[in-house]
């Protein structure tokens, strides 16, 4: 036998978290099933009303133990009624007692049963005579008014009295599985710390195992005799016993003695398990009707799933409370039990679960249907495949230092921990995988056993590579060993996840209904069956096979796969039950032979309804027709006119000409009905899920819900909807990007007016401020619908009639900010088609009609191309037929008047522009849905992410994210560099509503070039500029290392011109460049705009300004209110005569600040430097190296830019140049030099050009010379250095000094302060706790890969944002600063570097900030890449940046590798869009 080598105890507390349970969710999920069931049952006569009761108010009727609440209908005592099926199921049942008892005389649901009070009415009643009540009260309904039954509020209370027990039984369920767990990890790492071997550990747990199976079937019987409260008591009391047993566990005894009595502590734990997990499992089928199969799946994959989840988070607090004190740990888990069973003792019926027939015996457990046998002989190689390897193996393999892993007892608890919330999480989330993208809904035995097919194939694989190969063992590394076991094992997770929610349908679908506790218990035997043979065969597999514990694990698994695939086959002789005939394999089964859906029934695009084929609906049909085919299809068609008629028209138009497809009233693409009106339209029966209505008769949402009542699931409206409750008008590519499929289910694509004038009111309300408004636009006649205006009775054949128009107003529902500033009238004109708006605007600053074209054309050509034209042709208005921009501004039109009144013409296509528009909306809907439908496994870490909070109990939380409503905040963004640009994509992606201040015209930052310096060389001077970038500036990372995940740093980027891995700045902006077109951002940016201040605004009471979710930040809840902000910002472009432009406050939700780092140049002061006459300068004003050509040069600073620099200006001819450092390290390799160390600096070889390669001098320019730091400077031009040695002749010194943190917009706020150049406080260099969330920063550490921590950074603020991740409370993270702050000073670093971070605390700070998004941490390729880039650095310091790096191969091969399926996977998207 191999022997345990037990290492010292230690913990891990990387991998401290828990759980946070959602109950909430659970029992809204059965209140609305549990409606459903008493909304839609069949209704019964059950006797005449009484005389004494003129309503029904607080009758109950109750057939046997089933009781319903009951109404009066036409004199008759009525109710929903239990269906025939479930009442008369047993061949030996002859009838059914029904009684009917007032609430006066029966005070709850027991009374009402007939266990206290007399019943009003009492009849026995046969099959046949039970039938026709139910014929009587059928015929009655169709005689009555279907609107006349109303509920009384006591009725409804009874209706959810049900839900008492499952809400009870859940509770006391769910905390015990936490018990069960954490119980099992105590056990195990207690054990394996004494030195007990796997299979006697195994041992240990094998009785655990027997009493499973014993159990569950004397708890069947238990639970059908004497009802689930007995069980559920009797299991929490047996894990009472059991826990406190383990008190009594002493390391002093010998091994037998320990293995006997855990063993019986563990069978006691064994046995509270299977009678606490019945009632679980039961009361489920017992809260749910049996038409509602699919939500019976959802609901007890819902429970099984939650379940799991804390059984993990059992595990793991077992792994941690054990690693602190093993009586601790008990102690705890016994207070966790004795906080579930009042909840069972008090508030369950005895009569819960009981069969109505009490003569249940051990015998009839057995007698079940032959699904109910094979399934649980199935479960039994199913749950042996996994206990093969998980429970004990996999525990013990992690912990062995010598050939296994070597984790500690935490660590070890944190995998299972996580694999079993993973696997629970995916449990509750399989119906959504199963019932809707994969098309197998309800599931059946194909379904089963595909899964369990594909299950079988993921632990060969981790089998044969631990047997076969060489990636396991002593003397390798660990590294691609880790990654082998969680890639494999998490994957067995998420299919074995599916096939056990599965499984757990299918057993209570074909549980009989009040056999279901038997049936449930034979069930959860064969469970434990399965986990005792793979428990032990585990123990004796690991312990005896091979010579090392890599063979022992490698054997488990391969009989992991042998148990797999038996379960395959033993599914396949499961019987079809009714409404489940026929393989539903859906889109994984496709390959398969057999009967399939066919296409009709499983389309792949959305199917599309057309309500209305006017000028506008004809249109849309031939754009969505010829354009959107591939995103969804037009089915119906719903029009009054002639069917004829329609398709002729279809066919041809005067305006826009015939078009190019044939169309007939028959058989063909479009199906054409004539109906008089769309509630009579069955929708559903044709597939239809999306409406477009363009009709013009449903403009509000009562006369647009008989569209949802017949089928439809999403409806966009021609025309803005007035309703009380708002619908969202969307004008595409102007504000598309708030729709909300989980929310939106009405959109209106506005009118064709509002859609031309929201890209103009854009460009002049972001550029230049509108104070108020008004437009005119002409319109072409049509038919007078509007009695009540006369002079539309005219004819428009000979008049031109004024009339109005809402798209001013509609022009505030999507720029709130001018309601009230705008209005306006329209002109009906003798024309076909063709129209014009008139705008005309007072606006906040002066400009000119130039500035004003101007900026219209570069959003004409950039952030609103497509959805604004830009024309300097004289055009008329036929030449705008058929135009597919809403809007096209007439550039020769423009004026300005008096520097502030502008007037602008804009022309559209009324009919096919604004067609256009609404077929982009439609196929964004339609994309919407789905997407939706096509969430796959892949959605998990999304949609139940883990998400890691630092809060007092540093919990891990697993928050189902499809179901929260994340909040939609303005946020303004301080700066468009690389931090400012990362950081809107981010807030984009999270679903905020970003605006951009830059005070340059042009994004980039420090990267963007320009000759152009501050007029001080040392900075602080009047004019400033924002750039720091000189003419040969070199990257000294590699481009792949620098770029985003999701727009990789290679050459293939549009606009790439410099292919060169160690490229130079032109490259990096250009990348900047690409991927701000890429993620439509500039469309975000308001150029040529500083920001003055920030200031928290007056406090309102309320919350952000559009938030849809209650959900805030820890940090944040202590406050009544929102913290909003006032951003004040002002041109930088003086206005036309010089004068600067004027302020402009406005009011934002949050504040990102990504300025502030590269813009106040640090520079020391030594004595003498205000006599010395030569040149002082700092980097941020250094441009090119030939001015210095002949002269004598310092540089103070020997960072990587003093070496870069240095370099360059010796390259150029130079004198002598002279590099000093306070305290001397050579910056290529790190080692501190004495200055009596000769060694010198040189330029590379291959000359000069590209800066930032110091290396060995080239033939030509002078050698960089290594000095000690400057002590003073002189009048004469000299320099005297802290050593004594002089310097003479100097002619310019240059501080390569760095920048000092400036917040001038901060100032005066207190909230944020720099000293030192350390800016704080902040949490995580990002949040001030005193405002967090709304005020955060973004790209203030130093010494890191810029690019892809600015995105973590920002990603996390944007989640943060959202409601989606908590931050801890303000007085924690202020107590983490005071702790950050005080390491600091112990280990003697420097205040001002604070945010500086050296390699190792750059990648584990990363790490942390994914891991609160959920993220997967950064690929490994990205580290291995920098480290290659460094060593390289220093081995061949001159010529690093054109040299392949050594050892990076491997590296490369894989940035590559991902930049490809990145590309791809955009592309994809982009060809789909």
């Amino acid at each position: 036998m191999k022997n345990n080598a037990v290492p010292a105890s230690r913990v891990c507390t990387s991998y401290e978290s828990g759980i946070l349970l959602l109950l909430p969710a659970a029992i809204t999920h059965v209140v609305h099933l549990h409606a459903n069931q008493i909304a839609m049952a069949q209704r019964i006569v059950c006797c005449d009303l009484p005389p004494e009761h003129t309503t029904g108010d607080g009758l109950t009727c109750t057939f046997d133990d089933i009781s319903v609440a009951a109404d009066a209908q036409r004199g008759r005592v009525e109710c929903a009624a239990p269906t025939a099926e479930s009442l008369f199921q047993d061949e030996e049942r002859q009838g059914v007692r029904l009684r009917v008892t007032a609430a006066s005389k029966a005070a709850d649901a027991e009374a009402a049963a007939g266990f206290g009070g007399q019943p009003l009415h009492e009849e026995y009643l046969d099959k046949g005579a039970f039938e026709e009540r139910l014929a009587l009260a059928s015929a009655n309904d169709k005689s009555a008014d279907p609107h006349a039954v109303a509920s009384s509020t006591q009725t409804m209370k009874q209706r959810y009295s049900a839900l008492k027990p499952f809400i009870i039984i859940s509770v006391s369920y769910l905390l015990f599985t936490v018990t069960d767990g954490a119980v099992r990890m105590v056990v195990l790492l207690h054990a394996y710390q004494m030195g007990f071997s796997a299979m006697e550990v195994a041992v240990m747990f094998s009785f655990y195992e027997l009493a499973g199976v014993v159990t569950n079937l004397a708890a069947g019987l238990m639970g059908a005799r004497w009802g689930i409260k007995s069980t559920l008591l009797s299991g929490l009391s047996m894990q009472l016993v059991g826990i406190g047993m383990l008190f009594g566990w002493q390391t002093s005894w010998a091994k037998l003695q320990g293995i006997l009595y855990v063993t019986a502590a563990q069978l006691l734990c064994g046995i509270a398990k299977d009678l606490t997990k019945l009632g679980g499992k039961t009361v489920t089928k017992l809260v749910t009707p049996d038409e509602k199969k699919s939500s019976l799946f959802k609901l007890v994959s819902f429970i099984t799933g939650w379940k799991n989840s804390l059984k993990g988070a059992g595990y793991f607090l077992g792994a941690v409370t054990v690693a602190v004190n093993y009586y601790m740990a008990l102690g705890i888990l016994c207070g966790l039990v004795f906080a579930a069973m009042p909840w069972a003792a008090v508030g369950l019926s005895n009569q819960l679960g009981r069969a109505r027939k009490e003569n249940v015996t051990l015998a009839r457990m057995f007698q079940n249907k032959p699904n109910i046998n094979i399934l649980s002989l199935s479960r039994v190689f199913l749950f042996g495949a996994r206990d093969l390897w998980f429970e004990v193996p996999l525990p013990f393999f992690l912990r062995d230092p010598a050939s296994g892993i070597g984790w500690s007892r935490s660590a070890t608890g944190a995998f299972l921990a996580i694999w079993i919330i993973i696997y629970g999480q995916m449990q509750s989330w399989t119906p959504q995988l199963v019932l809707g993208p994969l098309k197998q809904a309800p599931p059946n035995k194909w379904v089963a056993a595909l899964w369990c097919g594909i299950l079988t194939a993921v632990p060969l694989v981790l089998g044969i590579v631990m047997l076969a190969g060489d990636t396991f063992g002593p003397g390798v590394p660990q590294w691609p060993a880790i990654a082998a076991i969680t890639v494999v094992l998490y994957a067995f997770c998420l299919v074995f996840a599916v096939n056990s929610a599965v499984h757990s349908y299918l057993i209570v679908a074909y549980a009989e209904g009040d056999k279901v506790a038997q049936t449930v218990g034979v069930y959860y035997a064969s469970n434990a069956v399965g986990r005792l043979t793979g428990t032990l065969a585990s123990g004796a597999l690991y312990s005896y096979v091979g010579a090392t514990v890599v063979d022992g694990f490698g054997a488990c698994l391969m009989v992991s796969c042998a148990f797999a695939a038996i379960s395959t086959v033993v599914d396949l002789f499961l019987h079809e039950e009714s409404g489940a005939s026929g393989r539903r394999l859906g889109r994984l089964g496709a390959w398969l032979p057999g009967p399939k859906r066919s296409a009709t029934t499983e389309p792949t695009q959305a199917q599309a309804a057309l309500n209305g084929a006017g000028r506008i609906g004809r249109l849309a049909l031939r754009i969505a027709f010829d354009e959107q085919q591939d995103v969804f299809q037009v089915v119906h068609i719903n029009e009054p006119s002639p069917i004829e008629s329609t398709a002729y028209l279809i066919k041809y138009d005067s305006v826009h000409g015939t078009w190019e497809h044939e169309v007939e009233a028959v058989d063909g693409n479009i199906v054409i009905t004539r109906k008089d009106g769309s509630e009579t339209v069955d929708w559903a029966s044709m597939g239809v899920e999306l409406m477009l209505e363009c009709s013009g008769k449903f403009l509000d949402r009562a006369k647009l819900q008989p569209f949802f009542d017949r089928g439809c699931k999403k409806v966009v409206v021609s025309a803005p909807v007035k309703d009380p409750s708002p619908v969202l008008n969307i004008v595409y590519g102007i504000n598309h990007e708030l729709y909300e499929a989980a929310n939106d289910d009405i959109v209106t694509a506005a009118s064709c007016t509002t859609n031309c004038l929201a890209p103009v009111v854009k460009v002049v309300l972001d550029k230049l401020g509108i104070v108020h408004g008004c437009i005119t636009t002409t319109v072409v006649d049509a038919p007078n619908s509007k009695k009540t205006d006369l002079r539309r009775a005219r004819s428009a054949l000979v008049n031109l009639a004024p009339t109005s128009t809402g798209s001013a107003t509609a022009i505030a529902l999507i720029f709130p900010e001018l309601k009230g500033k705008l209005n306006g009238l329209a002109i009906r004109v003798p024309l076909l088609n063709g129209s014009i708006t008139d705008c005309v605007f007072e606006v906040k600053r002066s400009t000119t009609a130039e500035e004003v074209n101007a900026l219209f054309k570069e959003a004409a050509d950039t952030y609103l191309k497509g959805t604004l034209g830009y024309e300097v042709k004289p055009l008329v208005s036929t030449d705008y037929i058929n135009e597919r921009r809403p809007g096209v501004v007439d550039a020769l039109s423009t004026q300005v008047i008096d520097g502030t009144l502008v007037k602008i013409y804009a022309w559209y296509d009324n009919e096919f522009g604004y067609s256009c528009q609404m077929v982009k909306v439609l196929a964004m809907v339609a994309n919407s849905m789905a997407s939706r439908m096509t969430a796959l496994a892949s959605g998990i870490a999304r949609i139940h992410g883990l998400r890691a909070l630092r809060g007092s109990q540093r919990s891990l939380c697993v928050q189902a994210m499809a179901n929260d409503q994340a909040r939609s905040l303005s946020v303004a963004v301080v700066g468009a560099g690389a931090a400012g640009l990362a950081t809107t994509r981010e807030l984009l992606r999270a679903g905020h509503r970003p605006t951009v201040f830059e005070q340059a015209g042009n994004i980039g930052g420090v990267w963007k070039y320009s000759d152009e310096v501050d007029d001080e060389p040392c900075g602080g001077g009047q004019h400033t500029v924002p750039g720091s970038a000189y003419a040969n500036l070199r990257c000294n990372l590699p481009r792949e290392v620098m770029g985003l995940p999701e727009f990789p740093f290679d050459s293939h980027f549009k606009g790439s011109a410099d292919p060169r891995q160690f490229c130079g700045h032109e490259e990096v902006q250009r990348y900047l460049e690409a991927f701000a077109e890429a993620f439509g951002l500039l469309q975000h940016i308001c150029f040529n705009t500083e920001v003055q201040h920030l200031a928290p605004a007056a406090p309102s009471g309320g919350g952000p300004s559009s938030s849809s979710s209650s959900a805030s930040s820890s940090a944040a809840s202590s406050s009544s209110a929102w913290q909003q902000w006032d951003v004040t910002t002002r041109p930088t472009q003086p206005q036309p005569g010089g004068a600067p432009g004027a302020s402009c406050t406005q009011r934002f939700d949050a504040v990102v600040v990504c300025s502030g780092h590269y813009s106040q140049p640090r520079v020391p002061h030594f004595p003498g430097q205000d006599e010395f006459p030569g040149l002082l300068m700092h980097s941020h004003n250094y441009r090119r190296p030939e001015p210095f050509k002949g002269q004598t040069v310092v540089i103070v600073g020997a960072s990587s830019s003093g070496i870069d620099l240095a370099d360059d200006i010796a390259s150029a001819g130079a004198k002598q140049v002279y590099l000093c450092a306070r305290v001397w390290e050579n910056p290529l390799t790190g080692q501190v030099l004495q200055m009596n160390d000769s060694s010198i600096l040189k330029r590379r070889q291959n000359g000069g050009g590209n800066a930032g390669d110091g290396g060995p001098a080239a033939a030509q320019g002078c050698e960089v010379t290594k000095a000690p730091n400057i002590q003073q400077l002189h009048a004469d031009g000299s320099v005297t250095l802290v050593d004594g040695s002089h310097i003479t002749g100097v002619d310019v010194v240059l501080f390569c000094t760095g920048f000092s943190y400036s917040f001038p917009f901060l100032e005066g706020t207190g909230l944020v302060s720099v000293q030192d150049n350390r800016a704080g406080p902040l949490y995580q260099h990002v949040f001030p706790p005193s405002v967090a969330p709304t005020l955060s920063f973004v790209g203030l550490t130093w010494k890191v890969v810029p690019l892809p921590q600015f995105r973590l950074q920002s990603r996390w603020i944007a989640q943060v944002l959202a409601g989606a991740v908590d931050l801890p409370s303000r007085q924690e993270m202020e107590q983490h600063i005071a702790e950050f702050y005080a390491s600091l000073d112990a280990s003697g670093i420097p205040q001002r570097y604070t945010h500086r971070q050296s390699d190792g605390v750059q990648w584990e700070y990363n790490r942390w900030l994914a891991e609160q998004c959920g993220d997967e941490p950064e690929p490994a390729w990205r580290q291995e890449l920098y480290k290659c880039g460094g060593l390289s650095r220093k081995e061949n310091a001159g010529g690093y940046r054109d040299q392949p790096l050594p050892g990076a191969q491997e590296a490369q091969r894989a940035a590559q590798e991902e930049a490809a399926r990145v590309r791809k996977q955009r592309a994809t998207a982009a060809s789909t869009a």
